[in-house]
């Protein structure tokens, strides 16, 4: 016989074992003290483990912002994080359609020459085929972002191209001389197609893409997409030739854009880091030229220290501006150099940029830019502007050019802190942008994660 009996029933659900207890006393299942409380205490156990878990997920867990880094979080939660499913913006020169994804997944582009790895940033590489370790709180995963970058065709990068592929042919002498270029991401790019022939590109991009990103990343990658034969191709024909190429520094001009620090917006911002004076000279390098849109525009904040070392250490640093360059009063052939690259993209009947816009482009460089190729001394008189002689280098068409000097000192204060956005925490627990809050994407109730 069972040495009990039922003095009261239980009917909840959540404790598991009630049932078995009450049909194994209706039974008389012959079970003994020790047997019996033994199964109390597990019934009764499981019971208070569940209570105690609904208990504190259900408990009102103070939820926190923070800033962490932007690429941190993309690393973790997918490129689109705090935007999943959001598109991403429309480039100007893009067409109808997406880049070969095969091919955007394979970016990776570091210089041949050792000495350049260590300044080569594959970040942006990276994030076509990369895979989030965690899921946030959104309702959507990320797409693959190799799938959606935009088909996109030479004539939004033409004019950056064929300047580009003016130099190198037209700076001999200049072997000792590394390029800055520093134009829009996709102008630069296009630019360090033309020139790759003899300069080697060193891709300076610090960020992913976002949806809402301050800068426009996918379409850096849209252009090294398009140009990557050229690169790749190029790299491969100087290496069996055993050349040497001087470096081409390719920097995103809006790597450093105003951002006024909606947190609808995501920060993709970054800095770049350049060699120093000492790497630069050990290096053979004795001349730096930095290329930009416009003569007049400012150094960027993260260039003027590494611009005021250099002039310190006894390099010379210059501006070229790609505005300078203007159509041929007269047609002109192109360089060899960009009848090959060319050909090698599509046919173009576009004529191409030469600088000043003159015939005698060569001399009219060196005019310009006397410290990069020292002019022949009968030049100058040989120079017109408005159909008068130029008496004097002030009075050139492109006379910002000698007067530009890079910053001779430091920056006074330091830098704003970029590249940062805002994510929102329970507990420890990072569980989703902030951005994904203020957008209405959450799967579960802010104000409390147990809803």
């Amino acid at each position: 016989m069972s040495d009990f009996k039922r003095v009261f029933s239980v009917d909840d659900p959540a404790m598991q074992g009630a049932q078995w207890w009450q049909d194994s006393v209706d039974g008389n299942a012959g079970l003994t003290r020790r047997t019996t409380l033994i199964a109390v205490g597990v019934g009764v156990g499981t019971y208070l483990a569940y209570r105690a878990i609904d208990v504190i997920a259900s408990a009102d867990v103070p939820e926190t912002t923070r800033l962490e880094t932007a690429l941190s979080m993309q690393r973790r939660f997918g490129w689109s994080f705090g935007a999943h499913g959001s598109p991403l913006r429309t480039l100007p020169f893009a067409v109808a359609g997406i880049a070969d994804a095969k091919t955007v997944g394979q970016l990776d582009l570091p210089p041949a020459e050792g000495w350049l790895r260590p300044f080569y940033a594959g970040v942006l590489a990276e994030a076509p085929t990369a895979i989030p370790t965690e899921s946030s709180n959104e309702g959507t995963e990320p797409q693959a972002l190799a799938g959606l970058i935009p088909a996109i065709v030479l004539d939004g990068m033409d004019s950056a191209f064929r300047v580009g592929a003016w130099f190198p042919e037209h700076l001999p002498g200049v072997g000792d001389a590394a390029l800055i270029v520093d134009l829009a991401g996709v102008e630069s790019v296009a630019f360090a197609a033309g020139a790759c022939g003899a300069y080697s590109p060193v891709f300076c991009f610090g960020n992913w893409p976002h949806p809402n990103g301050v800068v426009d990343a996918h379409g850096v990658l849209a252009a090294l997409a398009y140009f990557q034969p050229l690169f790749q191709s190029s790299t491969q024909t100087v290496q069996a030739l055993g050349g040497k190429r001087s470096p081409l520094f390719c920097l995103d001009g809006q790597r450093l854009a105003p951002y006024d620090g909606d947190t609808l917006t995501f920060d993709n911002r970054y800095r770049v880091t350049l060699p120093t004076a000492e790497i630069l000279k050990k290096n053979g390098i004795r001349t730096v030229v930095h290329v930009v849109a416009n003569a007049a525009e400012p150094v960027r904040e993260d260039l003027v220290d590494p611009f005021a070392a250099y002039a310190a250490a006894g390099l010379v640093v210059r501006r070229v501006a790609t505005a300078e360059f203007l159509p041929p009063a007269n047609e002109l052939k192109l360089t060899k150099i960009a009848q090959f690259a060319i050909a090698a993209l599509e046919a173009s009947a576009k004529q191409p940029k030469v600088f000043g816009g003159f015939a005698d482009f060569y001399r009219r460089f060196s005019l310009a830019y006397p410290d990069v190729i020292r002019p022949a001394a009968d030049s100058l008189g040989a120079l017109r502007h408005g159909g008068a002689p130029v008496e004097k280098l002030a009075d050139a068409p492109f006379g910002s050019a000698y007067t530009w000097r890079p910053p001779a000192k430091p920056l006074a204060t330091p830098p704003a802190q970029i590249g940062l956005v805002p994510v929102v925490l329970v507990g420890a627990v990072v569980v989703g942008a902030e951005m994904a809050r203020r957008r209405g994407t959450w799967t579960r109730a802010s104000g409390g994660w147990g809803g």
